[in-house]
């Protein structure tokens, strides 16, 4: 399950400088929330969950959504998805395995991205 987390993971991080981006509006948090529990995510808690304002953009299609967040936010997301879906499975996220869901963080020298994805159908 680990090899499928970073294959979604590359995927993400290679297709993102042809996607289109769309500015986000309002908690980026509550917006990955939505869409975790939609590809099928367990939270641990949903309640008194850090707010994630700011500057924030996402892309969606079949595979998940990604988000790009400024590079300073890292902390600040890695809180938040902490917050909601205890620690990490391992080094790139949280695994479909663990919470229903993949979901990974990386801190990129420009920015910080968060990949969502339903488990992948056979």
């Amino acid at each position: 399950m680990r090899i499928i987390t970073l294959i979604l993971g590359c995927c993400f991080l290679l297709g993102c400088a042809h996607a289109h981006y769309v500015a986000g509006h309002g908690d980026a948090g509550q917006f990955m929330l939505q869409h975790a529990v939609a590809y099928g995510a367990r939270p641990v808690s949903t309640n008194s969950l850090p707010v994630l304002h700011g500057e924030w953009q996402y892309v969606e299609d079949k595979y998940g959504v990604g988000l790009l967040f400024p590079v300073s936010d890292y902390a600040e997301v890695e809180s938040f998805l902490t917050s909601a879906f205890g620690p990490r499975s391992g080094s790139p996220g949280w695994a479909v395995r663990d919470i229903g869901a993949a979901i990974y963080l990386q801190r990129e020298e420009s920015h910080t991205a968060v990949g969502i994805h339903p488990p992948m159908k056979d």
